[in-house]
């Protein structure tokens, strides 16, 4: 006799992944419920509104229209924009940032206990946003209980934050606030009630095992990528210098004085340096300390995939991620990646690109001119890149996820 498949309910905030966690697990037929904050349903209201607001704000349309996903059964989902917009109204009251996340879980717990669980016999969230309580109460119902680890734990992501602000004292506003505490609490807490843990990169993975976490209590499900959204560039016979490029927020956290000091370094050499995202530097630092880097902020969401058609290959030095989605955005791209283990990426030493610590600048900056050099190995790694990225669709996502519930452990 076959045996029953799971059925899940999934608590996200926001459009994480594009609900690829849902959408996979509705393709293997296991979705049972999605609490989220804000959902553009068919014929609802939310939709309504997006269609006045593109009359006047095309671009704010847009980023509400992506608020859901054409896979995903209307009747499958529940959203709470009043409860969204009451704890978004007070969010200045509370101390810190992790404060306020923290009241949103709750509020969410609260909201999703009281409209119930249907015929669920399991319940995944993304970790630092589920909160312990809701997962305490669905074991006391009877669920099992799968965390996904989006980035780094707490401890660690905390302390190369610490290692940063030392070593470019000044470059960044400081943080005085303890807030992270409440996210290492919440962790540590999800983690004791979880049956089985999810996370997108063998960094994660290390990070939790150095916490104490069993090793057979995770599993390694990098995060798919549609690549139909990412058409592979053809960048033979190009003219004009190389372009190395960066897309991410323009800080310490994502490696920006290592990215600046490799640009330091080909000075002269004819290589372009070209950054996209917001900065969160102090301004005066990043003017002092770019040099000939381009740094151009944010831009629209599609400018971001035209600039990835202009660069010739990726630098993304970044000190502590999860699975860092620019550098998957990039392999779709057809673009090589010169990237650090804590990326968390998939890029494969010598096959897609290649990956050195971080703070070996010497190195990074001999991968660059390699590559800037080669046009050939750009063209192989780049066509490897793609591959690579092309084998990280939704439907491995979906097996991965009905292979954890379908051997998840008994209760004890």
């Amino acid at each position: 006799m076959a045996e029953t498949p799971a059925k899940v309910v999934v608590i996200q905030d926001g459009g994480r992944l594009h609900y690829a966690l849902p959408v996979a697990l509705q393709r293997a037929g296991m979705l049972g419920r999605v609490f989220t904050d804000y959902y553009v349903k068919r014929r609802s209201a939310a939709a309504l509104a997006a269609r006045l607001v593109r009359i006047a704000k095309p671009q704010a349309a847009s980023r509400m229209m992506a608020r859901r996903n054409d896979e995903l059964p209307d009747e499958k989902v529940f959203s709470n924009l009043a409860m969204t917009f009451l704890m978004s109204r007070r969010k200045s009251s509370y101390p810190s940032i992790e404060a306020y996340w923290e009241a949103c879980a709750i509020s969410f717990k609260q909201w999703a206990l009281k409209t119930g669980f249907g015929d669920a016999t399991a319940i995944m969230g993304f970790i630092r946003s589920i909160h312990p309580t809701l997962c305490a109460a669905a074991k006391e119902r009877g669920l099992k209980v799968v965390g996904d680890q989006m980035i780094a734990p707490m401890a660690i992501e905390q302390a190369e934050a610490r290692l940063q602000q030392e070593r470019f004292a000044g470059w960044q506003p400081e943080e005085a606030s303890t807030g992270w505490q409440i996210m290492d609490r919440i962790e540590r807490q999800t983690w004791k009630l979880a049956d089985h843990i999810t996370c997108g990169s063998d960094y994660v993975r290390n990070g939790l095992v150095a916490q104490g976490i069993g090793p057979e209590s995770i599993s390694v499900l990098p995060y798919p990528i549609d690549t139909r959204h990412f058409p592979e560039v053809d960048r033979r016979g190009r003219s004009g210098p190389i372009a190395v490029g960066f897309v991410g927020a323009v800080g310490l956290r994502k490696g920006a004085p290592y990215f600046f000091e490799v640009a330091r370094k080909l000075a002269g050499s004819g290589i372009k340096f070209v950054m996209i995202g917001p900065v969160t530097m102090k301004p005066a630092i990043a003017r002092e300390k770019r040099g000939t880097v381009e740094v151009l902020g944010s831009v629209p969401r599609p400018e971001v995939q035209t600039w990835m058609g202009k660069f010739d290959l990726l630098l993304f030095p970044s000190t502590c991620e999860g699975s860092a989605g620019s550098v998957m955005e990039a392999m779709a791209s057809g673009l090589p990646v010169v990237t650090s283990p804590n990326s968390g990426s998939l890029v494969r030493d010598g096959v897609e690109g290649f990956v050195r610590p971080y703070d070996d600048v010497e190195k990074m900056a001999a991968c660059v001119e390699d590559l800037a050099r080669d046009a050939d190995k750009r063209l192989e790694m780049g066509r490897a890149a793609r591959k690579r990225a092309e084998s990280v669709g939704i439907d491995r996502y979906s097996a991965g996820l009905k292979q954890i519930f379908t051997h998840l452990p008994p209760r004890r």
